[in-house]
C-alpha cells in the first residue's frame, strides 16, 4: 500500500456540560509504522492546535497518554469530566484563562458501534 496516507489527524467540536463552547475534541491521531518516529505525529498536533487557535477555538480535550501530550500543553483538569475515563487520561488544553465545567461529550456517532 504504497499510496496510502502516512498520517491522518482529526478535531471535531464537542459539548461541556451539554452545550457547545468552541472546545474541540482531539483524536485520532495516526501515523504508519513505517513514518513513527520521524515527527509527523508531533507536528500533525502542533499543526491542528495552531489552527484550532486561529479559528478562535476556546479550547481542546483528548483522551490520551499524559507523558506523550504534555509537552503540547495539555493537563488533566478536575473540571472537565469525560465518562468511562479515567481523570488522569483526559486531558485539556485551553487557548484562554478560562476553563469550562462539566461532562465532555463528543458527537453521538462517536458512541456508535459497527452492526
Amino acid at each position: 500500500m504504497d499510496d496510502a496516507p502516512a498520517r491522518y489527524i482529526a478535531f471535531s467540536p464537542v459539548r461541556i456540560g451539554g452545550v457547545f463552547q468552541d472546545w474541540y475534541g482531539l483524536g485520532p491521531v495516526a501515523v504508519s509504522p513505517q513514518h513513527q518516529g520521524s515527527r509527523i505525529g508531533q507536528a500533525l498536533i502542533r499543526g491542528g492546535l495552531d489552527r484550532l487557535g486561529a479559528i478562535g477555538a476556546a479550547g481542546c480535550v483528548l483522551l490520551g497518554e499524559p507523558g506523550f501530550y504534555c509537552r503540547f500543553g495539555f493537563k488533566a483538569q478536575p473540571q472537565l469530566t469525560f465518562d468511562g475515563a479515567q481523570a488522569e487520561f483526559f486531558l485539556s488544553l485551553p487557548f484562554g484563562p478560562a476553563v469550562p465545567a462539566g461532562a465532555v461529550e463528543y458527537h453521538s456517532s462517536f458512541y456508535e458501534k459497527y452492526r
